[in-house]
This record gives structure tokens, C-alpha cells and sequence, in this order.
């Protein structure tokens, strides 16, 4: 569940196929990971919003820096030159 209380789930669009590497924590599916084209069950996630890998990695990249940022501040005060505003 998300703040909004809704159900959210993501999976990977690959050449126009769903890849749900994580399928199984869902009682419905019988399969661990899904290759499908179309699924009555994706569409439920109607405030669905598409990003790119490199989109993610950039988030990823983003959050590891800041946190590193305020380890570091703790341990030895002051902000180091990976800070950002």
C-alpha cells in the first residue's frame, strides 16, 4: 500500500512484455515471475506512471548520495563535496 492507502505493485516492460519478477506475493498468480503481453491484472494499477531504467538509477544514484551525505555529516560534522542542495 502506498500513502494513499492504494494498492501498488511494479513491475519491468521489456520490448512491450510484462516481467514480474515478483508475482507470487500475490495469491492470485500461480507463478513466481509473469511474461505477458496483457493482463486484466496490471491494468487494476490505474495510477500506473512508466519510468526508464536509467530514470531509476539516477533515483537510486540521487538517494545513495544524499544519505552517504548525512552519515558522513553525523560522524564527522560538516557536509563533504558530494552534497546536494
Amino acid at each position: 500500500m502506498n500513502k494513499r492507502g492504494k494498492a501498488t505493485h511494479a513491475w519491468l516492460l521489456v520490448k512491450g512484455e510484462i516481467v514480474d519478477l515478483t508475482a507470487d506475493q500475490f495469491s492470485k498468480m500461480n507463478d513466481s515471475v509473469v511474461f505477458t503481453q496483457k493482463s486484466n491484472f496490471y491494468e487494476r494499477f490505474v495510477d500506473s506512471k512508466t519510468i526508464t531504467l536509467g530514470e531509476k538509477l539516477a533515483c537510486l544514484v540521487s538517494d545513495a548520495r544524499r544519505e552517504y551525505s548525512e552519515v558522513h555529516g553525523r560522524f564527522f560534522g560538516g557536509t563533504t563535496s558530494e552534497q546536494r542542495p
